[in-house]
């Protein structure tokens, strides 16, 4: 069994699905049973975004490869050929599940003397298709890690078996889905959205969203000029610089223009690099230090960034529960959801817009017939997003005539052939145009790779008022002094839990009354947190509420520095303001 299909048994053990059905070619090893056995580790977040098929990062897809020692080995070793076998079975497996379905639907079940065999039969088949659109995400996502995917989809065997699938099944799932029993999916319209959305994703070839970049192992990778590297400060309060890394010089002012560093795909590649002027170090004065900064690093961010928006706003876009939804407003919603999450302010009418329109993402089922058919179409849906994702790969890495030509070592190569992995989706009567409607227009070039990301507290001097010293030294009486002024918020809080307490149950008041001391102490401990973090945003040095963002509004291009709750700032007659409503983004009115 390959360990692909093994993440996706993680998924299901997670949420309590069956996964002796899913046995495909034969049984597990036993490197792979460990690693179920120990499955454990999942966080709930991993678990959600196993179920709803939301992108996860690398760290939270290492973190599932890895469970128990053994999966994450397994992956490791995995070649796109292992991949390859494993989607081909995956869609004979999802074959048969349409056919059980397809039988079920034509026989008796429909009498009402069976409702609740009907029930618990169709509930069955629904956690059988919901095993398969898990399998489906959970196998894309590690052949994408594994630079497999546009391989996999473009192979002739797999077109062959999704264009079997599709010619056999669309239909009539179409034609179940208009039916009394499923008033809430709207599928013909999601499938024509995703159609539309596959052929204009593929035009973010050009963005080289999936060139090969070196990675963040500076400390291992030291350029000559540097006698020692690291990213992070000296100073505790000061983070770790993100796309940055500190060298101190071998030689007077002789800084480094490029270095060599290991890709993901462990080779070598050159990277640009750009020092800061150099100065003279705190301890050893005699000797000088720079910041360099790594261009690949930036664009990493800049396409992870990307990559995230386009795949989890086209989740929302994709909901068959939204498709009653004006296009107009869909559209709107769908363009500001991009900006959102690329870190980009947008207008506060904009945000409104898209909070209401995609607040209600997913409708309750009225039965287990029509949750039957919703995962049918959700399987469906993300066969057609992942081999949009894989056809996206293969122009950026050697289809697009703006691109650079890939290195001869990028495992991408090996995928060089095959056949389109979206022609395959295109039926008659769902027009593949209008697709680049739902997607903003490209930012220009000199704010294209720009990152605003929130820059390190400036020391203003060691011993000066404004210097972080003396701003941490003061936070100190001003706590002090907040606590004494907050001790009747600490009181309310002590009285709220003890209220808590007696409304489960007299017994547990009781128990309450008597760890009245430490019911108090957690109110003091309550109250001294809201303090703390009020007396360093009264000092500036507390994380900001929302972050710096790129604003593009009108004449304006440029970043903003990070802001507090509820503070404004005007940059060129564009009013920005941080509200807690919107989760951390920045939003703007036009000035009048």
């Amino acid at each position: 069994m390959k360990s692909a299909l093994a993440l996706a048994s993680f998924a299901f053990q997670a949420e309590g699905i069956r996964t002796a059905s899913f046995d495909l070619e034969g049984e597990f090893d036993s490197d792979d049973t460990e690693a179920l056995e120990t499955s454990g580790h999942l966080t709930e977040d991993i678990k959600h975004k196993l179920a709803t098929g939301e992108e996860m990062n690398e760290d939270e897809f290492a973190r599932v490869a890895q469970g128990g020692g053994g999966g994450g080995h397994a992956v490791h070793t995995e070649s796109c050929d292992d991949f390859l076998h494993d989607m081909i079975g995956l869609l004979a497996r999802l074959q048969i599940t349409f056919d059980t379905f397809s039988s079920l639907h034509n026989s008796s079940l429909g009498d009402d003397s069976t409702v609740d065999l009907r029930n618990k039969i169709y509930q069955a088949v629904a956690d059988e298709f919901r095993g398969d659109s898990l399998m489906v995400t959970a196998h894309s996502e590690t052949a994408h890690r594994k630079h497999c995917l546009d391989k996999v989809y473009r192979d002739p065997n797999v077109i062959a078996g999704i264009e079997s699938l599709l010619e056999k099944e669309l239909q009539p799932l179409l034609q179940k889905c208009k039916s009394a029993e499923a008033p809430s999916l709207n599928c013909e319209e999601a499938y024509g959205k995703m159609v539309q959305w596959q052929h204009a994703v593929v035009e973010f070839a050009d963005d080289n969203l999936f060139e090969e970049l070196g990675t963040s192992d500076i400390k291992a990778n030291c350029p000559k000029e540097c006698s020692w590297c690291s990213r992070q400060h000296r100073s505790k309060y000061k983070k770790n610089e993100p796309f940055s890394f500190k060298c101190y010089l071998h030689k007077g002012n002789v800084v480094p223009t490029q270095v060599k560093i290991p890709s993901k795909q462990h080779t070598m590649v050159d990277t640009k690099i750009k020092c800061e002027k150099p100065r003279r170090r705190t301890i050893k004065f005699w000797r000088k230090k720079a910041w360099c900064e790594v261009e690949d690093w930036t664009k990493a961010y800049i396409r992870q960034q990307k990559v995230a928006a386009l795949f989890s706003c086209s989740m929302l876009l994709l909901a068959p529960s939204l498709q009653e939804t004006d296009k107009a407003a869909l559209e709107q919603a769908h363009k500001t959801c991009m900006r959102v999450e690329q870190g980009i302010a947008v207008a506060k009418t904009d945000m409104e817009l898209y909070r209401n329109t995609f607040k209600t993402s997913m409708k309750a089922t009225v039965s287990t017939w029509e949750e039957s058919v919703r995962w049918a179409t959700r399987t469906i849906m993300n066969l057609g997003m992942n081999a949009g994702m894989a056809e996206l790969v293969h122009r950026s890495s050697h289809g697009s005539s703006h691109s650079p030509a890939p290195a001869p070592h990028h495992a991408l190569l090996e995928g060089a052939g095959g056949q389109n992995a979206i022609d395959v989706f295109s039926r008659e009567g769902f027009p593949t145009t209008g697709g680049d409607h739902f997607f903003n227009e490209a930012l220009d070039d000199d704010v294209k790779y720009e990152v605003c990301h929130i820059a390190p507290r400036k020391m203003r001097g060691f011993l000066g008022v404004l210097s972080q010293f003396f701003r941490q030294a003061l936070r100190l009486p001003l706590l002090a002094l907040g606590i004494v002024i907050h001790l009747p918020v600490a009181l309310m809080f002590f009285g709220q839990f003890l209220m808590l307490a007696f409304e489960q149950s007299f017994f547990v008041g009781l128990a309450a009354t008597a760890g009245s001391p430490l019911l108090l102490a957690a109110g003091l401990a309550k109250s001294s947190a809201r303090v703390f973090v009020k007396t360093g945003r009264l000092l500036r040095i507390a994380d900001w509420d929302c972050d710096p963002s790129m604003v593009v509004a009108d004449a304006v291009s440029e970043c903003t520095a990070g802001m507090y709750w509820n503070a404004k700032r005007s940059i060129q007659n564009v009013n920005l303001q941080c509200l807690p409503d919107y989760n951390g983004a920045i939003v703007f009115e036009a000035g009048r």
